[in-house]
């Protein structure tokens, strides 16, 4: 195998795992912050928090 071909499939390999995070992200930030804006009934701040608050918390457990 030749320098060529294995700096080829190191990109190729490189290409290939960056998709998959890309794809991976995809799914698991829209899913994070459905899951953490189903979890805010059970806090105080689901009664007693302005919506900027609530807003903040979501984004902030998400992260």
């Amino acid at each position: 195998m030749t320098n060529e071909v294995a700096a080829r499939r190191i990109l190729l390999g490189r290409s290939a795992l960056w998709a998959f995070f890309g794809r991976y992200l995809l799914f698991v930030a829209p899913a994070s912050l459905l899951w953490e804006t189903l979890h805010l009934p059970l806090y105080t701040l689901w009664t007693e928090g302005s919506i900027g608050e609530k807003a903040f918390a979501v984004v902030h457990c998400t992260a």
